[in-house]
């Protein structure tokens, strides 16, 4: 695991490959991850997930996932996960930022959404 490599944790699997997370806390889960966060998450990750090709990029969040996603966990896909509507609309959305990003590479990320509760920030 490397903190702030690629993305917020960069992290290597067992059996070869590399996980990228990139974690965002939103109002303690009071609030929606967006179609256009995720693009912009999923355009800003493209230029590693493309050097590196055993990569999975995942954001991790608190937030629920707004209209047009899905969660997928830790390993599963966003483009499996969405109807080909909602994929067609996120790739278009993040096409917007990187021009790169296509379905081979949406279906190397995915939506965790995580339990766990934000912590006050220490002053």
């Amino acid at each position: 695991m490397r903190p702030e490599g690629f993305e917020d944790i960069d992290c290597l699997r067992p059996g070869g490959g590399s996980v990228l997370v990139q974690a965002k806390d939103r109002a303690g889960g009071e609030t929606t991850w967006t179609r256009s966060e995720m693009a912009a998450a999923i355009a800003h990750a493209a230029p590693a997930l493309e050097a590196i090709p055993e990569t999975h990029f995942i954001v991790a969040t608190n937030a629920r996932p707004g209209d047009g996603l899905a969660v997928t966990g830790w390993i599963g896909s966003i483009a499996e996960a969405l109807s080909d509507e909602a994929t067609t609309a996120l790739r278009s959305a993040a096409q917007k930022v990187d021009a790169s990003v296509d379905d081979a590479l949406l279906a190397r990320c995915g939506l965790h959404q995580s339990a766990v509760p934000s912590l006050p920030t220490r002053q």
